[in-house]
């Protein structure tokens, strides 16, 4: 069986956000577990208790993680991310991205229709990168998957649901870092994978928002991670005018869900 890891960038009621991306990686649970331990090691070199993207950019000027201003420098930053990827590149065998330009979202899918079959930008990007899963190992080896994605983010429900109703196992959701149980006190560790899926959400959305003005210009980062195959899946405007037009018929033809089971 293999695991993947999901986090998502950018939200779809946020203009400040014009992308949601969902990305992560599969691999194997004796490799994650392998990965947990060395990822843990690695940030505890650098007394860091988690790794956020986000704060990793802004590290001169967050209040999160990088505060020791005598400690933190530009070279202590980037040997951090390179070691990082380094042990996500020999842990992971696989890499999965999928983006959804909210603008083209909102106009070319019916919202009477979004409402009524369970989507919106989230769910939308988050069932692609679940189909990308699903066609790469039904062509490497056919093992079963099952897929955990970051707690907290907007659409939930709606992915378990749709899920269920194509005949999907439901996904699972954890929070990335270490947690305390509100109700017992005890600590709850974190899904550690889903800190590196934030790196790849996170770079991707970066990507997708400045390729107007920079155009292919891949960071450092996602140069890096292009040691791990896979490929980021973009919906065009085409696409969700066909899964408009898919859905249409859904409506008239309640059978067309048994005989159409992927976006």
């Amino acid at each position: 069986m293999y695991t993947t890891a999901f986090d998502a960038s950018g939200k779809e009621d946020d203009k400040a956000t014009p992308f949601v991306v969902v990305a992560g990686f599969a691999s194997t649970a004796k490799e994650w577990e392998d990965f947990d331990r060395s990822w843990r090691a690695r940030l505890f070199e650098d007394h860091l208790p988690y790794f956020h993207m986000q704060a990793w950019h802004h590290w001169r000027s967050t209040s999160e993680l990088f505060v020791d201003r005598e400690y933190w420098n530009q070279a202590r930053i980037d040997k951090l991310m390179d070691d990082l990827l380094d042990i996500l590149i020999r842990h992971s065998f696989r890499k999965f991205c999928c983006v959804v330009k909210n603008k083209s979202y909102s106009e070319h899918l019916a919202a009477p229709l979004r409402d009524q079959f369970l989507l919106n930008a989230y769910v939308l990007a988050a069932r692609g990168v679940v189909q990308l899963a699903h066609e790469w190992t039904l062509y490497r080896d056919n093992k079963a998957l099952e897929h955990i994605f970051e707690e907290g983010d907007k659409g939930k429900g709606m992915l378990i649901e749709r899920m269920k109703i194509e005949g999907l196992a439901a996904p699972a959701f954890r929070w990335g870092k270490d947690r305390v149980d509100k109700r017992t006190g005890a600590l709850v560790p974190g899904f550690t994978p889903l800190q590196a899926a934030d790196i790849y959400a996170y770079e991707t959305f970066l990507f997708a928002r400045d390729f107007p003005e920079k155009g292919n210009n891949k960071s450092r980062v996602l140069r890096q991670l292009d040691s791990v195959l896979g490929e980021p899946r973009t919906f065009a405007v085409r696409d969700l005018q066909e899964l408009n037009d898919m859905i249409g018929q859904i409506v008239g033809d309640p059978g067309f869900w048994n005989r159409h089971r992927s976006l």
